[in-house]
């Protein structure tokens, strides 16, 4: 069974969740970083995928799930660790190049060979402002993602939206996470120093 205290706690505890001053890829700042680059051992993998496949198991559920997709590069290694961590049926995995590989197998592509109407999750890290996810559909044109699950919603606005809320309403592909930066805000209240939790109630307007 899914839970997310236990997924926050696995955030702090493999060194995702950083404290300090940031400045993230869309230029703004923040108190706070997500670095999934930090979950490197065995152990660790293990653990991802086996979060990863409760949380999808208890909301969307692998039927009609064809393989999974992570884009370059974070996510290839969640895509195979949820793949792994998936106990039920074999689940291949699709992964994409961000330049062509022009010798042996070349192309932009390896692992899973998809075919035109097959349906798949793609999975990354986390949610900001959802350029990465419209680029990374263009790269399965002709399949179907049923879903875009994520380890952490950054709930980044854009106007009355979240950039989740946007990027459905742009693509049709419903988002889903693993926690919440408000849900994560909440949790986190005795497993940090005080001046880290006020850092991130004061990001998130709490």
């Amino acid at each position: 069974m899914y839970n997310q205290k236990d997924w926050v706690g696995y955030l702090i505890r493999c060194g995702v969740l950083k404290f300090g001053q940031f400045t993230l890829k869309d230029g703004s700042s923040s108190p706070f970083f997500l670095d999934f680059g930090s979950i490197c051992t065995g152990q660790a993998f293990r653990e991802l995928g086996i979060f990863f496949c409760q949380r999808i198991e208890e909301t969307l559920g692998f039927q009609g799930v064809d393989f999974l997709y992570g884009p370059p590069y974070k996510a290839t290694v969640m895509a195979a660790a949820t793949a792994m961590g998936l106990t039920t049926r074999e689940m291949p995995c699709f992964f994409s190049r961000k330049e062509a590989k022009d010798h042996g197998e070349r192309g932009m592509s390896f692992g899973f060979r998809p075919e035109p109407g097959h349906s798949y999750l793609m999975l990354d890290d986390v949610m900001s402002s959802g350029a990465t996810k419209i680029a990374a559909l263009s790269v399965l044109k002709q399949q179907r993602c049923r879903a875009v699950v994520v380890g952490v919603d950054r709930q980044h606005r854009q106007g009355s939206q979240t950039a989740a809320e946007a990027f459905t309403a742009e693509t049709g592909v419903p988002v889903l996470s693993l926690v919440t930066l408000s849900e994560l805000t909440e949790l986190v209240q005795d497993m940090v120093p005080e001046d880290q939790h006020r850092a991130l109630r004061e990001f998130c307007g709490a």
